[in-house]
């Protein structure tokens, strides 16, 4: 599905070996979190997405595990920022900023995405699921504006918008409202 999507939206992106299942098991119990069912089924085809520049979009098993002990444990953070135990984080951009799910229990949501922006520590509405979030990195490449979406701009803007969505049809992950501003962010 996801192979298909990318042969499809965006060829320069390169996609990896399957992830081994007991990485992924390994995981969520290690993280005490069960993973989304879009990016499950994202790193079951391929262990992270390399973009364009040769930059993870999403990251591999073990780095999804890494980055998440680290924001969440290291103590060097605290005083710094806010907490970051509702956020799962799983890919990131070329300012190192990281893209994540919010935690709601012991689930992600896996319609909502959030950014941290590591200057100024604000946690805002990124993403209506994963195929927007896609569209949304892959539109910031072809504009070479990395910053596009910090502007009052939605994916409706973009007549190629929905041309990039129906390929992900075998399962609808997003709500219908594609709007960056649809829901609230949470700032910090």
């Amino acid at each position: 599905m996801w192979s298909s999507f990318f042969q499809k939206n965006w060829r320069e992106c390169k996609l990896r070996e399957p992830a081994v299942a007991s990485v992924i098991e390994r995981c969520e119990s290690e993280l005490s979190v069960t993973l989304p069912l879009p990016l499950l089924q994202l790193l079951r085809e391929s262990d992270g997405i390399i973009g364009p520049d040769g930059e993870f979009l999403i990251f591999p098993v073990e780095q999804i595990i890494n980055c998440n002990v680290d924001m969440w444990l290291n103590q060097e953070y605290e005083g710094i920022y806010l907490p970051f135990e509702s956020l799962l984080f799983f890919g990131s951009d070329e300012a190192d900023n990281l893209f994540a799910y919010p935690i709601l229990g012991d689930r992600p949501d896996k319609s909502k995405i959030f950014r941290w922006r590591r200057d100024t520590d604000s946690r805002m509405f990124y993403a209506n699921g994963l195929e927007q979030f896609f569209y949304m990195q892959w539109k910031c490449y072809e504009q070479n504006n990395h910053q596009l979406w910090d502007q009052t701009v939605s994916c409706k803007e973009f007549d190629d918008f929905r041309s990039f969505q129906p390929s992900v049809s075998e399962v609808d992950f997003s709500p219908d409202d594609f709007s960056p501003d649809a829901s609230p962010g949470m700032s910090g």
